[in-house]
């Protein structure tokens, strides 16, 4: 019950910063020409592919978000994914990884995992993946 309770809290808490910044990253990030394609990157992974018009397919950087492991998503940092395929001229992947109370540890690590992997097929082999994250997503 007291778990429960919890984690409606969480969601409550992350749900007005959450769409505040998602909706500020699809904005700004329209603005960039970048491609936005959401993708299945395992079993209840997704990710969304971000490639700007000068990006390079065969090149991906795997980004993981901060945001303290339990705040903000993909949406809000899409403009920043977008710039950072225009200036790397690499497809950048911003995994949405799986955040409390739902993901317990070591979920998070997991999930980064399946991403490299997943990178990893799409352009033959660890020499041309990049892995990158700020804050919380740094740590992963």
């Amino acid at each position: 019950m007291i778990a429960a309770a919890r984690g409606y809290l969480i969601r409550g808490l992350r749900f007005p910063i959450n769409s505040t910044a998602s909706v500020c990253g699809h904005l700004h990030g329209r603005c960039t020409g970048a491609e936005f394609t959401w993708t299945e990157l395992g079993e209840g992974l997704k990710g969304v592919l971000v490639k700007a018009p000068s990006a390079d397919p065969s090149r991906i950087i795997v980004y993981f978000h901060g945001g303290g492991h339990w705040l903000l998503s993909t949406g809000a940092f899409r403009e920043m994914g977008a710039r950072l395929s225009a200036i790397t001229k690499a497809t950048v992947l911003l995994v949405n990884y799986t955040k409390p109370p739902k993901a317990v540890f070591p979920q998070g690590l997991n999930e980064a995992y399946t991403a490299y992997q997943w990178a990893k097929k799409q352009v033959g082999g660890p020499q041309r993946v990049a892995v990158a994250g700020d804050s919380s997503g740094g740590n992963l």
